[in-house]
């Protein structure tokens, strides 16, 4: 018994000598990738977050997307627009969609540049 037990602390006491801190190369990596956090709800509303990736390494909350330009659109070219409530959330009205259509999110970040869509897909 005295033998496993020596055992035992004596293994513990290897494995916590092995240990080595790891650090990646994407510690340092740009914030710039878009994170869009949400999905269209087709009946009532629609809330994304919109927030930029971060290093690893940085301390606190990732960046929130302010003041880009985000709407609905179905097949047919209808648009609901969604409106910043706070910082990096938008939300949209109360919708009741037409289940028959399909629909996909696009954003329009207030930075410029690119603009991003989803694919066209049906609700659920």
């Amino acid at each position: 018994m005295l033998v496993r037990r020596w055992f035992g602390l004596a293994l513990l006491g290897a494995l916590g000598g092995c240990v080595e801190p790891y650090a990646p190369d994407v510690l340092d990596a740009p914030a710039s990738y878009l994170v869009v956090d949400g999905f269209i709800n087709g009946n009532g509303r629609t809330t994304i977050l919109l927030t930029r990736t971060a290093s690893l390494a940085a301390a606190g909350a990732p960046a929130v997307e302010r003041g880009a330009k985000l709407f609905i659109a179905d097949e047919a070219g209808t648009r609901y627009a969604l409106v910043e409530r706070a910082a990096g959330r938008y939300v949209s009205d109360s919708l009741v969609l037409p289940a028959a259509r399909q629909y996909q999110l696009r954003i329009a970040p207030a930075t410029g540049g690119a603009t991003y869509e989803s694919a066209l897909v049906p609700l659920k």
